[in-house]
């Protein structure tokens, strides 16, 4: 039932594979960053390295090449409000209580381990997973 499916639940089951990138890169730099590190989506940092924006490596590499370099990720990016992190050591009901707080501020909260960001979680495919 829904219970042994929560109870079953991590972050990184849920979590898309994601890379975090300084604000002021180019959708060039994150493009090449992700691609090398096999990140489906990308956090943009603020100054202070927090989380502040994501955006999918689909949605960059649709900007067309010979404009890459000269696009400023707030072109691509979707705003994350600050806060939106989650521990990619949470498990089970903690997980759930965790991003219940976000869901109707945010489409996503980035997955941080130590300070550094590991993946984003989508928070429709949270729902998603425990029909």
């Amino acid at each position: 039932g829904v219970q042994e499916r929560v109870d079953a639940v991590t972050v990184v089951a849920l979590m898309r594979p994601a890379i975090g990138i300084r604000y002021d890169a180019t959708v060039a730099e994150a493009v090449r960053e992700a691609t090398r590190a096999h990140a489906e989506e990308v956090v943009v940092l603020s100054t202070d390295g927090r989380a502040a924006g994501h955006f999918a490596l689909a949605v960059a590499l649709a900007v067309p090449e010979d404009r890459r370099l000269a696009t400023g990720l707030d072109a691509v990016t979707i705003p994350l409000p600050r806060g939106a992190e989650v521990s990619s050591d949470l498990t089970g009901r903690a997980v759930l209580e965790h991003v219940r707080e976000w869901w109707d501020k945010t489409d996503a909260v980035a997955v941080m381990d130590d300070g550094e960001v590991v993946g984003v979680v989508m928070l429709a495919e949270v729902g998603e997973r425990l029909k």
